[in-house]
């Protein structure tokens, strides 16, 4: 160093920075300092904010994800209004849910089947907060590893990501005319143990509305039926949802479940009926009390095994048991007739089933290629015990269900491959009757993406779905409503294949945008249908129905200003059907469809504003279609203690007291008409507080029972 005057500057992060004077004389060997000091810079930062807009929906290859903690409205809506700005999902009448217009489809909670009695979903899921969801996907290929059943797909639910070690939680409150509910979720980590907690209470009320329904016979039996009337509605809903996992090591994993769910709900009727035909005209007054209560309990059990030398190989073995059961009873009483001489009479129907399941998964990933098999086995018996005038009988149907599946995806990148088979094996016996079933299925699927750029998707998908009938078409009860109107199942019911294609694209550059074409088509489906005989027209279920289904699905979501942004969730599709009922062909031909939008305007900081509006279209029967309807919604919205704390109202159809739910059914020999209201309009107060903090995750097996095959119909 040459002989000089110099100034070194010492600076380390976390203290003040110093400059001390250096003389070099040209008779230094070297430099010899004193010790230094160094003051701390203690210094308060503001909070720094990241601001970006992170996409909803993400398109992977077998699958649509729709990101729920990226909507500012998760803090403020339940999980079933989210659904409806799900791509794919319409969430209808009566609450009723369909992917790309299909009923038929089942609901997972992390990839496993939602330990919900299938009847009563769209009341459970109200009673859940969204603020509790991660994403929801839309599996409308599954993939070989699923079970074949469901032919509109899979719903799964992603709770959110939990980190721990420590705990978090949030709290639920909601109040309405219509819906209300507490729930409260919980995560605790210490070290190998975590328990993720769900607890929730909800009420629902169905105030008095009326209902016409009318029936004019055409053929033989020229008669006509006239009722008015009103119902209402009381119901409440309990889970529990608790999973526990133990993980001793990196290569051993031990978790469980057990959820537990309670449903009761009473309608009552108060009906007056006219009935004419060419002998006579006779009226008389029904009250009717519909009691009914659903239980279910689930256990879930399964170890999975990383190997030490691949840590991408798992082996994972699970055990699962279900029961369900409900009881329903009807009670009708009779009053001011006129040449009615029917006498009052009690309907019980106690009904379920009870189910284990045994099964193994095996994945290993090769480079870009990942493999997965495995093996299962399921023992279902389903039963119904029923009672009403001049019966008493016994229903039960065993069915077992053995398959093995093997698919691989392969990751190149720019394009992506995903392909497999399942082969299922079903014996199924039917109790007090001859028929016995078996049959064998290879259930293929195969999904193709190309990802253009980190902003554009393009997927391909195919798969062969089948639908076994459920206990519900199955059932050989007759539920008697009314003297004049029945419902019952048929035993007889043969499963049902369809083939399903779809094309979709995604683009998620400013705001994101996602178009999906579909086409499906089946032959022998089960279809509900209505018949007249001696004056008494009934439903059951049959195998007479084709179906041609060619839809276009679009979801939008652009920012038109800062903070403002607006959404868009539709599709139309075309869709034919054809059936015989008896020896009359049928055919129903037409547009179905819905578009929901909704508008988001963030403002002062911790404001929030919405509207929500949409329209959903006709739904076609073999024999008749539902009617139209139009939704509309607005809400408010303040976060408070630093954001843990979120308050909410919303007043949803401000200017419609009352739905109308109109059914139309047109046969050769004689037309029906359902009409019935019910309360639309209601104001929703509710809190979301969210508290705790956790640092790992609690882990989940990577494999698990999906018995995604227990499918319900609705009436």
């Amino acid at each position: 160093m040459l002989p000089g005057c110099y100034s070194l500057e010492i600076v380390v992060p976390g203290y003040q920075s110093k400059k001390i004077p250096v003389k070099v004389r040209a008779s230094d060997s070297g430099i010899i300092l004193d010790t230094i000091r160094l003051t701390l810079n203690i210094r308060e930062l503001k909070t720094v904010s990241v601001i970006s807009s992170k996409p909803l929906i993400r398109q992977q290859i077998d699958r649509l994800a729709y990101d729920v903690q990226a909507d500012p409205e998760s803090k403020i809506l339940n999980l079933l209004d989210m659904l409806r700005k799900v791509p794919l999902v319409s969430v209808g009448i009566d609450d009723g849910i369909q992917i790309k217009g299909n009923a038929n489809f089942k609901i997972l909670i992390n990839g496993r089947p939602a330990p919900f009695p299938s009847q009563n979903i769209s009341t459970i899921l109200k009673s859940m907060p969204a603020a509790s969801i991660q994403r929801i996907e839309i599996i409308t290929t599954p993939p070989a590893k699923y079970d074949g059943e469901g032919l509109g797909g899979l719903i799964n639910i992603v709770t959110v990501k939990r980190l721990a070690d420590g705990y978090n939680g949030s709290l639920n409150a909601n109040y309405s005319k219509l819906n209300s509910g507490i729930a409260n979720s919980l995560n605790i980590k210490n070290g190998k143990f975590g328990l993720t907690s769900l607890i929730g209470f909800n009420e629902e009320t169905k105030p008095s509305a009326s209902f016409v329904n009318s029936r004019a016979g055409l053929g033989v039996d020229a008669s006509t039926l006239q009722q008015t009337g009103d119902q209402r509605y009381k119901g409440r809903t309990f889970y529990v949802n608790e999973f526990l996992s133990f993980e001793p090591d990196t290569l051993n994993l031990f978790t469980g479940s057990i959820n537990y769910n309670q449903i009761k709900g009473t309608n009552r009727v108060d009906q007056f009926t006219t009935f004419s035909d060419m002998a006579k005209t006779q009226s008389y007054q029904l009250a009717r009390t519909d009691g009914s209560k659903s239980l279910s309990l689930e256990i879930d059990i399964n170890y999975q095994h990383s190997f030490k030398n691949d840590p991408d190989q798992t082996l994972t073995a699970s055990y699962n048991f279900s029961d369900e059961r409900d009881r329903q009873q009807n009670q009708n009483s009779f009053s001011h007739p006129i040449n009615f001489d029917g006498l009052d009479f009690v309907q019980n129907n106690h009904d379920g089933l009870a189910e284990h399941t045994a099964q193994f998964d095996y994945s290993n990933t090769y480079h870009k290629l990942t493999l997965e098999a495995g093996g299962k086995y399921i023992n279902r018996n389903n039963f119904s015990a029923f009672t009403y005038p001049s019966v008493d009988d016994n229903f039960s149907y065993l069915q077992q269900i053995y398959s093995i599946y093997n698919s691989y995806s392969l990751d190149l990148g720019s394009w992506g491959f995903k392909a497999g088979a399942r082969l299922e094996h079903t014996y199924i016996d039917l109790d007090n009757t001859s028929a016995k079933q078996r049959y064998t299925n290879v259930i293929p699927s195969i999904s193709i993406q190309r990802v253009f750029n980190p902003y554009n998707t393009l997927t391909f998908g195919y798969t062969q779905r089948i639908q076994r009938p459920s206990i519900d078409q199955l059932n050989p009860f007759v539920e008697i409503i009314d003297p004049k109107i029945r419902y019952t199942g048929n035993p007889y019911l043969l499963p049902v294949l369809n083939h399903s294609f779809e094309l979709g694209y995604t683009n998620v550059k400013k705001g994101s945008f996602n178009v999906n074409l579909s086409y499906v088509f089946s032959n022998n489906t089960v279809q509900p249908f209505w018949t007249l005989a001696d004056s008494v027209s009934t439903s059951t279920y049959q195998n007479i129905g084709k179906i041609h289904n060619l839809g276009m699905s679009v979801s939008i979501r652009y920012p038109i200003i800062k903070n403002m942004n607006l959404n868009i969730n539709g599709r139309i599709a075309y869709t034919r059907l054809q059936g015989i009922v008896g020896t009359e062909l049928y055919k129903n031909d037409g547009y179905q469809g819905f578009i929901y939008s909704y508008l988001s305007y963030a403002f002062l900081k911790t404001w929030r504003t919405s509207i929500n509006g949409g329209f959903y279209g006709p739904t076609l029967l073999l024999q008749g279609r539902l009617n139209s309807y139009f939704y509309h919604s607005f809400s408010l919205s303040k976060r408070l203690l630093k954001n843990k704390l979120v308050a909410a109202l919303a007043i949803s159809n401000p200017f419609n007291k009352y739905r109308l739910a109109k059914s139309e059914i047109h046969a050769t020999d004689f037309n029906q008409n359902f009409n019935s209201y019910t309360y639309f309009r209601n104001i929703n107060l509710s809190l979301n507080y969210s508290f705790g903090r956790l640092k790992k995750e609690i882990k989940r097996a990577d494999r698990g029972i999906d018995n995604d095959d227990k499918i319900t119909i609705p009436k």
